[in-house]
């Protein structure tokens, strides 16, 4: 029938249709604005009939740039626009920029020392890794270009510092090498120094007690000048200085000065504390600072002596704490100040302390054999001693099965007999029970012992008798001198089987007990002292009957 002609749809949905209709094969829409267009027909023929909507041309503008980066980062640490000295040899990322039309294609990038600097160099990484750069300020700037073809403005994403260079050398102008005073407020100054990059920020000034500079009054201040009250000493002192990037110049040389009116104040002894006893041969003592008996505080200058027993442990101590190792046994300690200047204070008084490192001795623990029909309780008793620094105290600690974890209490001293008394609760009921128990002691040092844990059965239970034509009498405690005793009057032969198992259901014992006729029989497993299941059966493993027993071997 030939072509009537074409439905035609134009806009941005991809499955769009419309009822315009044309008999031109040509279509001009409007002008459009960024995004995605679908040119779609669907033909019409002079029968009527119409084909399937087709999407014959998909069309794509971009007119809008893109958005740059809204953050970037030195991928070291360095801070933006911040000078440093760490890292000379910078790398950079970026967060991707956007453009919700056509997408990034990627992005123009400059690197140099001009903050307005353009670049023709062009990478789809958001990432930039630079050579090794000297001492300056360096930018960082991108434009970013989309899939259209659009390109945003530059912008600087990081400004990037570096000063490898040290500052100069401080000269000290005030007070002059050597100066004595007896005021102990001064005012210092020195020269400034030069730092033709990053600039100086900063100076650091120390103040020691020696020309080592151990243990110094640092002091940080941007001025070239300082003043502060100084306790009596001689002191040590010098300047350098520091730039905006962290880097630190030469010291200055070093001069002293001398403040000295007083002797220090006798030190108050802290640790160990007055008839102490120490559970370790290693000791740590520590005594209070000293002060001026003038001005107030001397911590600065003084230095300690440590005698323990007779002896002079060491005698140029800096600080208030000494660690070193002392033998066992009972000993005596003080500690006295002196400054520099050769002043000294009074020795503290004694005090007294003691070394013991060993637990108390533990012996002659009451051993309990395994009982029968005896439901407790059971006395225990220890013998406990420490020849250093004496008992604290003695615990009893005790287990009944089917308990899990020991039970304790305190024992108590019986004087007269130098022995330590505890007892463990009797049995809650008429089974069979494991009891385990072990003493510990501690003494007055904290050391602790213990004693080796010890066992017995004890069941407070009768015996089993049973009777099914034969009778056996089972003792709820099988010994080498009982047994299981069997009684028999048959009128046939009858084969049984006496099987014997641990607690893990484990077979430990097979006996085939072949009777008949009248007769009377006792049997005695060959099996350590233990609790275990015994169970009797018919030849044709029928069971007759099953109880707990306890083996006593001794």
């Amino acid at each position: 029938s030939g072509i009537a002609g074409y439905y035609v749809y134009w806009g941005t949905n991809p499955n769009g249709t419309s009822s315009y209709f044309t008999t031109e094969t040509h279509y001009d829409p409007s002008s459009v604005s960024s995004g995605t267009y679908y040119l779609r027909v669907r033909v019409k023929d002079n029968a009527g009939n119409r084909s399937s909507w087709t999407t014959l041309f998909v069309f794509r503008y971009d007119g809008n740039a893109p958005s740059n980066p809204t953050w970037c980062h030195e991928d070291h640490g360095v801070q933006n626009n911040h000078w440093q000295n760490d890292v000379r040899n910078p790398s950079f990322t970026w967060g991707e920029a956007h453009d919700d039309i056509s997408g990034i294609a990627g992005y123009y990038v400059y690197w140099g020392t001009n903050p307005s600097g353009t670049s023709s160099y062009f990478t789809t990484d958001t990432h930039y890794d630079p050579s090794s750069v000297s001492s300056g300020t360096y930018y960082l700037r991108v434009r970013v270009k989309d899939n259209a073809g659009n390109r945003s403005s530059w912008t600087t994403l990081f400004i990037f510092r570096y000063d490898g260079n040290a500052p100069g050398t401080v000269t000290l102008v005030s007070p002059p090498q050597g100066y004595q005073t007896n005021s102990s407020y001064l005012n210092f100054i020195w020269r400034q120094a030069s730092d033709n990059t990053s600039g100086v920020s900063s100076y650091t000034i120390e103040f020691s007690e020696g020309p080592q500079f151990n243990n110094p009054l640092i002091y940080t201040v941007s001025d070239t000048t300082f003043s502060r009250a100084f306790s009596d000493t001689t002191w040590y002192w010098r300047v350098k200085a520091i730039d905006a990037a962290g880097n630190e110049g030469a010291w200055s040389n070093n001069r002293n000065f001398t403040i000295d009116t007083s002797p220090p104040s006798s030190p108050q002894l802290i640790q160990p504390r007055d008839n102490d006893w120490l559970n370790s041969a290693l000791v740590t003592f520590i005594w209070s600072n000293s002060n001026d008996l003038v001005s107030g505080d001397k911590s600065t200058p003084v230095r300690f002596i440590l005698q323990v027993d007779n002896s002079l442990v060491d005698s140029a101590l800096s600080e208030t704490t000494y660690t070193t190792i002392i033998n066992e046994g009972q000993h005596n300690w003080r500690v006295r100040a002196y400054d520099l200047a050769g002043n000294f204070s009074e020795w503290s008084p004694y005090q007294s302390f003691g070394i013991d490192t060993s637990g108390p001795i533990i012996d002659s623990v009451t051993y309990l054999n395994d009982t029968v029909r005896f439901s407790g309780p059971f006395p225990i008793k220890a013998w406990v001693v420490d020849s250093l620094s004496g008992v604290d105290s003695v615990y009893l600690f005790y287990r009944i099965s089917p308990n899990n974890s020991f039970d304790s209490l305190s024992m108590t001293l019986d004087t007269a007999n130098n022995r330590w008394n505890g007892e463990i609760p009797a049995l809650s009921d008429t089974n069979c029970h494991n009891v385990s128990y072990y003493v510990k002691a501690v003494d007055n040092a904290g050391n602790c012992n213990s004693s080796n844990i010890m066992s017995f059965v004890a069941v407070d239970i009768e015996e089993m008798r049973i009777d099914i034509g034969y009778s056996f009498l089972i003792p709820p405690v099988i010994t080498p001198q009982n047994g299981i005793y069997i009684k028999y009057n048959l009128s046939k032969y009858l084969n049984l089987k006496l099987v014997i198992y641990d607690v893990a259901g484990r077979g430990r014992w097979l006996y085939n007990l072949e009777i008949s006729g009248k007769g009377k029989k006792t049997i005695k497993p060959p099996l350590n002292s233990g609790i275990y299941f015994l169970k009797i059966m018919t030849d044709n493993n029928n069971e007759v009957f099953t109880r707990k027993v306890v083996i006593a071997k001794d």
